[in-house]
């Protein structure tokens, strides 16, 4: 008999949409309504939380039944918190310092088009 081992835990949940896509949530937690909140908390209540201004581009695997989101590969329109603390959009990935942005935790799961992660 092999010995029992327990699963790691994934941080992000991630789902084939296509042969070579996946469709995962942000690890980032976003700003609704100027209150932090997570993709935890969307998945809730997907029906009444992703129709949220821009929460699908946050959450777009919560969201998927509703908006069909993971159909396209695009940045978090929401205001997202870093490990940090610090309040960001996508754009300040975007317009500066991509690469070294992209490398700090949870933005290649929040700016998937800008840091490449559908690629």
């Amino acid at each position: 008999t092999s010995p029992t081992t327990s699963a790691p835990v994934a941080a992000p949940v991630v789902s084939p949409t296509g042969e070579d896509s996946e469709c995962t949530d942000s690890e980032l937690r976003l700003l609704v309504n100027r209150k932090i909140k997570t993709c935890k908390w969307v998945a809730q209540n997907p029906l009444k939380r992703c129709s949220k201004k821009n929460v699908s581009t946050h959450c777009p695997l919560t969201c998927d039944s509703e908006t069909k989101s993971c159909a396209r590969c695009v940045d978090s329109k929401k205001k997202f918190l870093l490990v940090s603390g610090a309040t960001k959009r996508c754009g300040w990935a975007k317009n500066k310092n991509t690469e070294s942005r992209c490398a700090k935790d949870g933005m290649d799961t929040t700016c998937q088009a800008t840091c490449g992660f559908c690629e």
